[in-house]
């Protein structure tokens, strides 16, 4: 039965996604194994900014309380373009403190990835996940530096923030709002009209499954805030996790 969930998760891969459009959090739960699919699909009145498409699918597992690693495999197609395969990541998460223990929940997340399109780059990500509960809310956000790497690469570190805010409506579901601030280079941000924001609301959740783990999903539309940003943007997540 755990196979053919597996399977089930794999085989959304049909659909548009990506892993690049989601809150990472700083929890890491030993011995757990994860197998998931995502999607970003964005919607515009510029050709050059509708159907565009990512996608990915993820293999990930937590040998220590404190250290969850990641393998994933991207696919992307480009307004009016085929799809092509984009990169492979080696993600690492380090649950920093003990859940619940201190004022917040910390963590550190670290990503290496290598790209398969001649003239992109690979890079290296990093930076700080903080989770907060206030009363019934829980409310994420990641701090995220990339790096390029090669001839030709860009100097400097991007930086890019993630915000999410949920509250719960019932055991499987949670409702609320997230943002994602893309501004460029450290010391060289554009003006905010040029900018990545998009913002909307977002529902999460999880069907737990008796002896077999547990579904897990995100679902959201992000609206664009600037002109540089696709006017819409639907993603979504669809996770299976066991435990051995």
């Amino acid at each position: 039965m755990r196979a053919a969930l597996a399977a089930l998760a794999f085989a959304t891969l049909s659909l548009p996604a990506s892993a690049a459009l989601r809150v990472q959090s700083p929890i890491v739960e030993e011995g757990e194994v994860e197998v998931e699919t995502a999607f970003n699909a964005t919607a515009d009145h510029r050709p050059q900014k509708t159907g565009a498409y990512t996608a990915n699918v993820a293999l990930s597992f937590s040998p220590t309380h404190f250290w969850k690693i990641e393998l994933e495999g991207q696919w992307k197609r480009d307004p009016q373009n085929p799809w092509q395969f984009d990169s492979t990541s080696f993600e690492n998460t380090f649950q920093l403190t003990e859940q619940g223990k201190y004022a917040a929940d910390l963590g550190f997340f670290l990503e290496y990835e290598s790209v398969a399109q001649r003239g992109d780059h690979s890079s290296v990500t990093f930076g700080p996940l903080i989770q907060k509960e206030f009363g019934a809310n829980l409310t994420t956000l990641n701090l995220l530096f990339t790096h390029e790497l090669g001839n030709r690469s860009a100097p400097g570190l991007n930086f890019e923030a993630r915000l999410q805010s949920v509250w719960p409506v019932n055991d499987a579901i949670s409702a609320g709002i997230e943002a994602y601030w893309q501004p460029g280079r450290l010391g060289a941000f554009p003006l905010a009209s040029a900018q990545g924001l998009r913002s909307g609301p977002v529902l999460v959740g999880d069907l737990r499954l008796p002896a077999l783990g547990k579904l897990k999903y995100e679902l959201g539309y992000l609206f664009g805030i600037t002109g540089s940003t696709p006017q819409g943007t639907l993603r979504g997540v669809l996770e299976y996790e066991f435990r051995f």
